[in-house]
């Protein structure tokens, strides 16, 4: 059986794709690596600081760009700070948020 990870493009995102609930290593890895940066159009404003913490004014680019760049580090360093996983944790919240009111307009 191939192991592959299925990329989902920011336009294909809906809610049900994006974990909910207590932070879960795999859960959270899974999700985060569908996002491809190399094929996603990103402006500036997307490559968001990896310090800051994550706020409704970000596009749904910028925080899957966020998630997938903690996700990297976490893979090498093997353990998130507590603040990290409360930050990737308003992340998912934001993300699901500003889904929800995409996949209804």
């Amino acid at each position: 059986m191939e192991n592959s990870l299925k990329i989902i493009s920011t336009s294909d995102l809906r809610i049900e794709d994006i974990p909910h609930g207590n932070f879960k290593w795999s859960k959270f890895s899974n999700f985060a690596l569908t996002f491809d940066p190399l094929s996603e159009t990103m402006s500036e404003f997307d490559r968001v600081s990896l310090s800051a913490i994550p706020s409704e004014k970000w596009t749904i680019v910028a925080l899957r760009y966020f998630l997938y760049c903690w996700q990297r580090i976490a893979n090498n360093q093997a353990e998130l700070e507590p603040v990290t996983i409360d930050n990737i944790q308003v992340a998912l919240i934001t993300l699901r948020s500003k889904s929800a009111i995409r996949d209804h307009n």
